[in-house]
């Protein structure tokens, strides 16, 4: 195991693999720690949604952009990852429907015209153009937002894809490390002891813990506004007739996948850290998703489970640089948005190499915050 490295990422989600692949594409010598095996946490409990232009979005907020932007590069880095690591994430422009009340159709119309007049293909759909496209679904008073090519893909397999891609560039994993302390001299972090008794030293040091943000923060003396919050998330066999896309509506979501499942998400509690699925939220899932699509109330689950979601005040990541340290990143906060914003790994690569902050990052600072102290 190695004691010292050019820069140091303690969390091994997919934010912390994907950036550790990238800096390693630049030659960067990289160890990746994780507390647990790596990836059992809000990476592995994802649904693999890749949907971020929601209803009402404004074209000029840097954080829709931003989302865009990583939307954007996607499908050239599933490429790259499929043929770098014969792991098949499953990316498929599935599209989606949100059903919105028909109370807020003359609003839509007038959102969708000014994203169209922009380049981005977004329907406002009524009546027997949503029993077109998704002829399952209850409409009752609903019209529905359409983009035909929003995507989606199979979250554990994007993330199997990308540590398999991080070590095999030469990134050094090791799990099972619990992160006690950090080491620094003057405004410099040295590097950090473990529970497990590794000491291991450091020129740069990338803070990717998800929910567990807040004490890394400690370690580091700053405050990282980043509580965990549990959703839930059901699995049950497609219904006939089959719903075509991703479909968002009462309140949740339910994502259709090629093996013949539905996944339905998400309950969102403010229990702290416990992982537990509840049956007051399986049930409160299944009922939503029977009045989504009728059909669904004759299904049974086949499986149910939980993930902790980094969760910020203003609902944005935590990205790059922090004033008071020299050789800090943050990456982290990403509120339900790590796997498509993983896609900015370069972005904060390039940084760690050149120093230089990319203009995206910048609404992204932890400085954002200063007002917390």
């Amino acid at each position: 195991m190695k004691d010292t490295t050019d820069v140091l990422i303690v969390g091994g989600g997919i934010v912390g693999f994907s950036l550790a692949y990238a800096l390693r594409k630049r030659g960067v010598e990289v160890v990746v720690l994780d507390q647990g095996g790596g990836g059992m946490q809000a990476s592995r409990a994802a649904s693999g949604l890749l949907a971020p232009l929601k209803p009402f979005a404004k074209l000029e907020d840097p954080f829709t952009q931003f989302l865009l932007f990583c939307l954007t590069s996607f499908p050239q880095l599933v490429q790259e990852l499929e043929e770098f690591t014969g792991i098949a994430v499953e990316y498929e422009p599935t599209g989606t429907m949100r059903m919105r009340p028909r109370k807020e159709l003359a609003r839509l119309t007038a959102w969708s015209a000014a994203w169209q007049q922009a380049g981005f293909p977004v329907e406002v759909l009524t009546d027997d153009d949503i029993r077109r496209y998704e002829p399952a679904a209850a409409i009752g008073t609903a019209v529905a937002v359409y983009r035909p090519d929003e995507p989606q893909v199979n979250a554990v397999q994007l993330l199997q894809a990308w540590m398999r891609a991080a070590i095999t560039a030469g990134a050094a994993f090791s799990p099972h490390q619990t992160v006690t302390a950090v080491d620094h001299l003057s405004r410099r972090i040295q590097g950090v002891r473990t529970a497990e008794g590794r000491a291991i030293a450091c020129q740069h040091f990338v803070l990717a813990t998800g929910a567990w943000a807040a004490l890394g923060g400690q370690w580091l003396g700053v405050t990282l506004p980043v509580h965990p919050v549990r959703g839930q998330s059901l699995l049950l066999p497609q219904p006939n007739p089959s719903i075509r896309h991703i479909l968002f509506g009462q309140g949740i979501y339910l994502a259709p996948k090629h093996n013949g499942t539905l996944i339905i998400g998400t309950v969102r509690d403010e229990v702290g850290f416990a992982t537990a699925t509840t049956p007051e939220g399986i049930a409160w899932l299944h009922d939503r998703a029977a009045q989504l699509v009728p059909a669904l109330s004759e299904y049974p689950v086949e499986q149910a489970w939980a993930g902790l979601l980094p969760v910020t005040p203003d609902t944005r990541p935590i990205l790059g640089p922090v004033s008071c340290w020299d050789n800090v990143t943050f990456a982290c906060g990403h509120n339900g948005y790590g796997l498509l914003l993983a896609a900015a790994a370069d972005l904060l690569a390039e940084h760690i190499v050149t120093g230089q902050v990319a203009s995206q990052l910048g609404p992204f600072l932890l400085e954002r915050f200063r007002s917390l102290g």
